[in-house]
């Protein structure tokens, strides 16, 4: 089974126990040079230029499973977007029929052009280990281009 707790750093080899404290035990955990793997965040950068706007959207994963949003932006439609949806479950990532995040899209005054829940979709599919970091960075980004 996967334990979203442990991630792997590139070029990283050493593990060493630390007490963790969801799953109130000492386990081996990944390390870096900033600390243990625990805590640590997936984020992706939105511009629209459209409209003139960069939105970074960081994802967390937190005790219990969910995955927390919080996004630095100046749209006040996507704070109040990033509000609905500041806490979300992996049903909310895998389920579209029933996902807080689309049920967002509806009720926000967002534009419906606007690609910020798909950052945020992108973002905490990386931190649940739906979509390979080391893809997405090859990849570098996802565009809309207009021909």
């Amino acid at each position: 089974m996967y334990n979203r707790n442990i991630r792997v750093f590139k070029g990283l080899n050493k593990t060493r126990s630390r007490f963790c404290e969801s799953e109130g035990r000492h386990t081996k955990k990944y390390i870096s040079c900033k600390g243990l793997a625990q805590g640590m965040s997936s984020t992706v950068k939105v511009h629209m230029k459209v409209c003139g706007k960069v939105h970074v959207i960081e994802v967390t994963a937190l005790p219990g499973g969910n995955y927390g949003v919080k996004a630095v932006t100046e749209c006040d439609h996507v704070k109040e977007f990033v509000e609905l949806v500041n806490e979300l479950s992996i049903a909310d990532l895998t389920d579209k029929r029933s996902s807080k995040v689309w049920e967002a899209v509806k009720i926000s005054h967002m534009s419906a052009t606007c690609l910020v829940p798909a950052g945020i979709m992108n973002a905490a599919w990386l931190e649940a280990g739906l979509l390979s970091k080391n893809l997405a960075k090859s990849a570098g980004s996802n565009s809309v281009e207009f021909v």
